[in-house]
């Protein structure tokens, strides 16, 4: 039996790949300092929208793949 040949993946796999992990940190790193930011100040409104920065590029590359990966 022969395995099948791992083939390497294209640019838009890298691509999505990419932002999906670009996401994630800076979603990660915005809870962070969000949890560690006072109530009232500047970091704490800018880790919040961060955040959804964040969350922002992870949910369209989930969209993304699932609508033109078919």
């Amino acid at each position: 039996m022969n395995p099948m040949p791992r083939r390497e993946p294209d640019a838009i796999e890298v691509f999505l790949r990419t932002f999906l992990g670009l996401g994630a940190f800076i979603a990660l790193c915005s809870v962070v300092t969000w949890l560690s930011a006072e109530p009232d100040s500047p970091e704490y409104t800018l880790s919040i929208c961060n955040i959804f920065i964040g969350l922002a590029l992870i949910v369209g590359v989930a969209v993304f793949v699932k609508v033109f990966r078919r």
